[in-house]
């Protein structure tokens, strides 16, 4: 009965000191896992504010009219200060890589795109496109600006419709020429959708092909003027300027290639080309509002 009742303590005895001696590991693991996550900690925030991994240099690349250190100067700016107060903004950790690039496109709106890659511990670069001017867009009609005699204001547009720059005064120029009402703030806008605004483009484009192809090199797009639900695209006659300016209407409903093919099927008419030889003053106006159906008429 004694050595029985040894046995039972020997055995609880060996239990309390196995369980303590497991206690006093689980206790020395999480001391060893605390102190491990502090010193990760603690390191990591010195590399997160260490001065050898901060941005200081900025190579700019792709761009012509918009100066390197304009781009420069801005995304200096960007990265100065810190987020909550403690980690720099230009640690190349943290640095907000697509916010940069989409803050250079919005202070720079002749940029196109911007793309912002980390070649080193302290260097980025940003490789930019500008974007090319396809037309000037100014924000009186002809007749309104001339009967004013208020300065008009021009600005370039993208081959999307997009405005990006104030452009200069000046006739003769190789871009299409667009005219009618402009946002207060046109530059950063599109005061047309993208796909009305192509339609006008190409279609401004195809006017010179057919007026070649027809041989009608005298007719010149001066304008085309944007109403609303409807186009004019000025032309001239440079053969006889004196008869003046006539006017080609077209809308959006159908695409550039079906007006443009409608407008060429007139001016390829026996009958159309009769009465243009009859009619001294020449075209008042063509009418592709309609379809095929199509309506012209000449000066009296």
């Amino acid at each position: 009965m004694t050595s029985s009742r040894k046995n039972v303590s020997a055995k609880t005895e060996l239990l309390e000191h196995s369980a303590a001696l497991a206690k006093k590991k689980r206790a020395g693991k999480i001391v060893f896992l605390s102190v491990l996550f502090l010193l990760v900690v603690l390191g990591a925030g010195y590399l997160l504010v260490s001065s050898i991994f901060l941005i200081k240099n900025i190579s700019v690349g792709g761009n012509t009219l918009v100066e390197s250190a304009e781009i420069s100067n801005y995304l200096i700016g960007a990265l100065t200060g810190k987020y909550f107060y403690l980690f720099p903004k230009s640690s190349v950790f943290l640095y907000a890589r697509k916010d940069l690039e989409n803050g250079l496109l919005a202070k720079f709106p002749r940029l196109k795109n911007s793309v912002i890659e980390l070649v080193d511990r302290n260097t980025i670069q940003v490789e930019v496109s500008e974007r090319g001017t396809d037309a000037v867009w100014c924000g009186k009609e002809m007749a309104t600006a001339s009967s004013t005699g208020e300065t008009d204001r021009c600005y370039f547009a993208d081959e999307s419709g997009f405005v990006f720059a104030e452009s200069p005064l000046f006739s003769g120029s190789s871009f299409i020429e667009l005219r009618g009402s402009l946002p207060a703030e046109p530059i950063g806008n599109r005061p047309l959708p993208e796909n009305t605004y192509r339609l006008v483009s190409r279609f401004a484009r195809y006017l010179t092909e057919i007026f070649a192809k027809t041989a009608h090199d005298n007719y010149r797009l001066t304008a085309t003027v944007i109403r609303e639900g409807e186009y004019r695209a000025m032309i001239a006659d440079s053969d006889r300027p004196e008869v003046g300016n006539w006017v080609v209407i077209f809308d959006n409903e159908e695409s550039a290639d079906e007006i443009a093919g409608n407008l060429f099927s007139i001016f390829e008419s026996p009958a159309f080309r009769k009465e243009m030889l009859l009619h001294k003053n020449g075209l008042e106006s063509i009418d592709l509002r309609n379809g095929k159906k199509v309506f012209y008429r000449f000066k009296d």
